[in-house]
């Protein structure tokens, strides 16, 4: 028996016992009270999800993890006819992507594919962009020097 339907339990036991000494020499009233009694108990517990009643939500996310900038997503469960309805919830959710050294995911490092140039031509930019982990693109100079 759960704390809600112990809850319950005392409640129509203290609510009965006032209404059979109310009416104690009457058989009849005492088979009725009894009879609402377990009718009310049952609707009550048939109706609640645990320790919460009908209609109560309960938050989460409906992922346990999420990668790069996405936000974990959140989820809701509403307590209908006994029962959580819902996406599957998850009670925490952490990023899982993976960073490349000190760069996190995602960042993009700006330099040039060569030290120095061709005589007469300009310095090629180069670019390189962390992805869980590892990164994509070419080597990049953090510098370059045209050729005199």
């Amino acid at each position: 028996m759960n704390k809600s339907t112990q809850t319950l339990t005392i409640i129509i036991f203290f609510f009965s016992v006032t209404l059979l000494a109310q009416g104690k020499d009457s058989p009849k009233k005492d088979s009725r009270i009894k009879e609402e009694m377990t009718t009310v108990e049952f609707e009550a517990v048939k109706n609640s999800c645990g320790s919460s009643v009908e209609g109560t939500t309960r938050e989460g996310f409906s992922s346990e993890t999420t990668s790069g900038a996405l936000p974990c997503p959140k989820a809701i469960q509403t307590c209908t006819g006994g029962q959580w309805v819902g996406p599957k919830l998850y009670y925490t959710c952490a990023n899982d992507t993976k960073s490349c050294g000190p760069t996190p995911h995602g960042d993009v490092v700006n330099g040039f594919r060569h030290a120095t140039a061709s005589k007469g031509k300009p310095c090629e930019p180069a670019f390189k962009t962390c992805l869980n982990g590892a990164w994509v693109g070419p080597e990049v100079i953090p510098s370059c020097a045209e050729a005199p």
